[in-house]
Parts: structure tokens; sequence; C-alpha cells
């Protein structure tokens, strides 16, 4: 029975991976937005980032302060942007002479395999049928067909986040972990896969830098003691920090300050807190800074001003907590109110859409999106849980994204692409429910009547 199971559900997966990168190849074909069509977002200098590491000559960016307005500028040295991806996209362009399809379509693979990655976290944490049914969910979320078709960090991204959820319940929490950590092989070296995992992901975007903190409540939960989960979280965070430290050391000496990850995120952070906050980005706390700071070259004026964005976004937070409280609402509002940004985000130049085809599908991305958060808010009491550490797993997820936009930094649509997999799961939870008794209940009827 059980082989059958199996081998039913390797046909299911194959199904859902296929239907999942027809979606999105079909929409690259269709809606092929070039990062170099003159358009000034990440696509365009994630392209161009991939050229520069590709060509050796390293991850730099025009310093815009060193020539005349129009340039030319010099190049310099920089960790503004992470590196992870275009990095990624160097080496897809060396082998496929600097195609953006060829980059385009390893965007699309990604998308689809995500969706496995919901089977497998959605079996271990409920059963097959809600992972099954999770995966399936997701491989026609609208917005996650949009998505590959931009040089982002959001597919990409959204697989990887997916992938640590999936290596926390492989590597910690399968089977009797309370059991299996009083052994004599005690699970150090999982501990340690799973942190240097956390440490090369966050090379693409550092989001979840600090989940493994998190992760500690979860395995106090599992092994029945907090001593060994925060020992296990020790070794979590230092194998991170090992992955991290050849880009740390290169910071360092290219910028003369060890930047973690990038200093981008200090934008990020001043926007979300300074006296005109509303909860979503702006750029004008940042100019104010650079301004303050633009008799310095680079990349030391890029280094000055990633440590006055963070004083003073501290700074601010700490003085008007007040403040701080009221701007929660409104970034978690912004946050999770929509799911249409992906397909917005080609609209800078004319495709094969038109505007009313360009409203529709946004339309029907934000009903599908809408109806898969009544689908999770209706299966609460099925996945909601404190005690059972996969359940709180997911819990703890949902969280800590909802406090890092909704408090942290700014609430910005785009970013909650990594939420979306989760979301997928959590609606599949009572659909999957509903489909398993519909069949006792229907025959419990004919008996009955």
């Amino acid at each position: 029975m059980k082989r059958r199971l199996l081998l039913g559900d390797r046909a299911w997966l194959l199904a859902i991976f296929v239907v999942a990168l027809a979606l999105r190849v079909t929409w690259l074909h269709y809606v092929d937005p070039s990062p170099t069509d003159g358009r000034i977002d990440d696509a365009a200098v994630y392209h161009r980032m991939a050229v520069s590491i590709g060509n050796g000559d390293g991850f730099q960016w025009e310093d815009g302060l060193s020539g005349p307005p129009g340039g030319p500028f010099k190049m310099a040295p920089t960790a503004y942007w992470s590196v992870g991806y275009p990095a990624m996209l160097a080496g897809i362009y060396r082998v496929t002479d600097s195609s953006v399809t060829a980059a385009k379509l390893f965007n699309a693979v990604l998308g689809a395999s995500t969706c496995l990655l919901v089977y497998f976290v959605g079996r271990e944490v409920f059963n097959r049928r809600a992972g099954l049914t999770g995966a399936g969910l997701l491989a026609l979320f609208p917005s996650q067909v949009f998505l590959p078709t931009l040089l982002m960090t959001e597919t990409p991204w959204t697989f990887l986040t997916m992938l640590l959820l999936a290596l926390t319940l492989a590597l910690t929490l399968r089977g009797n972990t309370a059991a299996r950590a009083t052994t004599r092989g005690r699970p150090y070296m999982a501990f340690a896969l799973l942190g240097l995992a956390f440490g090369a992901a966050s090379l693409v975007r550092g989001e979840m830098l600090a989940f493994p903190l998190v992760l500690v409540a979860v395995w106090a939960i599992a092994y029945r003691s907090g001593r060994r989960a925060v020992a296990y979280g020790a070794i979590v965070v230092a194998a991170m920090l090992v992955a991290l430290l050849p880009w740390t050391i290169r910071n360092w000496q290219e910028l003369g300050y060890p930047v973690l990850v990038s200093t981008g995120s200090a934008d990020n952070l001043l926007a979300g807190h300074w006296p005109g906050a509303d909860g979503l980005g702006s750029f004008v706390p940042g100019i104010e800074v650079n301004d303050e700071h633009k008799d310095l070259a680079a990349p030391e004026r890029e280094v000055e001003v990633y440590k006055a964005e963070v004083r003073q976004a501290i700074s601010f937070a700490v003085h008007n907590p007040r403040t701080e409280l009221t701007l929660i609402p409104k970034k978690l509002r912004h946050f999770y109110q929509r799911d249409s940004r992906p397909l917005e985000l080609t609209r800078l130049h004319p495709y094969a859409l038109s505007e009313d085809g360009k409203d529709l599908f946004g339309d029907v991305a934000n009903v599908y999106y809408y109806c898969a958060a009544g689908l999770a808010l209706l299966g609460l009491p099925l996945w909601f849980s404190l005690r059972n550490p996969k359940k709180l797993l997911i819990v703890a997820f949902v969280i800590y994204y909802s406090f890092l936009f909704g408090f942290v930094f700014i609430g910005e649509e785009r970013l909650h692409a990594a939420v979306i997999p989760v979301l997928s799961l959590l609606a599949a939870v009572p659909l999957a429910w509903a489909s398993e008794r519909a069949p006792r209940l229907f025959g419990r009827w004919v008996r009955a009547g």
C-alpha cells in the first residue's frame, strides 16, 4: 500500500512540476521584459552586476558622484546589493553567452521546483494529501507564475526559503527527535550543515539571518530541553557565520568595513523608521543621508551612509515608541494587502498584453491570493499549534516574516513572495481535510438514506 501511494505521489508531483514549469515558461515567452530595455530597477542592476562578475571586473557599481551629471562615472567596489543572485546569473551567462532568456528559464525551473519543496514540507508537517494539494496550489499561483520573467531575487529566494524549511525538518525535526538527541551520535553535524545552508542562502537575501534564533524555541519543544536547543542554535549561527566569512572579509578589504551581507538593507531600515514613515518605502531619508556624506569618495561614502542610516533608524525607533506602534498595522497592510505587484513591475514598457489584459491578470492574481488567505484562516484550528514542533516551525516562520516587514523594515508587497508557498500549504490543509472526510460523510448519508 505504501509503495502504491509513493508511486502515486511521484506521478502527481511530476504532473504538478510540468504544469508549473509550462505556465511559467509560457508567461515569460509572452511577457518578456529585458533588463537592458532602459528600466532602472533591481533587474537591470543584477544583470549588469552579473556581466561585471563574468568579465572578471568583480562586484562593483558606478559611483554616481564621481563624474559630471550623466556620467561617465568611475566604478567602485560595493556591497549595496547581495552578491548571491548576480553570482548565479554570472554562472548562467558564462555557459550561455550572456543569455537573459536562459536566466529566466533558470528562474522558471526554480519556481516549479519550489512546488516539490512545498510537497515535502507539507508531507512532513501534515500529511501527503496536504503536501500534494499545497504543491498544486502553488503551481497555479498567479504571482508566482509572473515572477520568473523578472531578473529579481524573489523567485530564487522563495525557492531557498522553502529549501531552508525543508532542511530544518529533514535534518533536525524528523522522527523521534527527543530520543535521537539522547543517543551517543549527537546530531551536531546536522545543525552545522543547516547553519551553512542558512549562510549560503543569506548571500542571496539576508531576511533569514535571524531565523535560527527563532528555531531555538522550536527545538526546545522538539528536544524537551532549552539548554540543548540553545546549544544547537549556537552551532547553526556559528556555521552560518562561517559561510558568510569569505564575503565579509572581501567587504572588509574592499570597503574597509566588515559588512555581513549588504549595505542596502539600511535604506529599507531607515525608510521604516523616520518622521515621514508611512509603512511604505521612501527614498527621501536615504537621499538626505547621502547628501550629508557627498564629499566622501566611494566606497567610504557607502559605508558611512550605511552606518548613519542604521543609527538614525534605531534612534527614531527608541525615541518614538508610540509612532512605531502605529506604523505596525500600516506596514502589515501594505505587505499583505495585494499580490499583483509582480505583474505591475512589467508595466514599464509595452508587451503582448493590453492594458485591459494586465488589469485582468492583476485582478485574477489578487482574487486567487485572497481565496488562499481565506482558506488558510479557515483552517487555522488544523495547522496552528505551539506544542507540535513541526507545526510550530510553520507558525514561527509566518510570525517571523510578519515581524520582519511589519516592524523592522517596510511593508513592500513584492517582498511577501517568500511567504506564498507557505500560504499555499496552509490553504491546502482544510482542503485536504475536507477531501479526506467527504467520502465518509457521503457514505454515512447514503446509508442513512
